[in-house]
């Protein structure tokens, strides 16, 4: 029978990555305040782009049924125009 490969890791080499983690982490947590503030910014400007849309999107909806209710108007006059004419 074959011998399986392996591996022989070493309590040295396992301490090292973990000092290296610990290195890692340690940055992470050293960004993590910044990108929080940044993520509130961001959420703030889309947010506020957010109800621009909407206040646009509304004012266009309003003048649409302006229109339709002139074209409804006029549908129904225009039978009535018609005969006086």
């Amino acid at each position: 029978m074959a011998e399986e490969p392996s591996t022989r890791i070493t309590l040295r080499q396992v301490w090292e990555e973990q000092r290296e983690m610990k290195v890692l982490l340690q940055r992470v947590s050293d960004h993590l305040p910044t990108v929080a503030r940044q993520l509130q910014e961001h959420e703030r400007e889309t947010d506020q782009i957010l109800r621009d849309h909407e206040n646009r999107i509304r004012a266009v909806e309003q003048k649409l049924w302006k229109m339709f209710g002139a074209i409804a108007i006029i549908a129904g006059a225009a039978p009535f125009l018609a005969r006086l004419l």
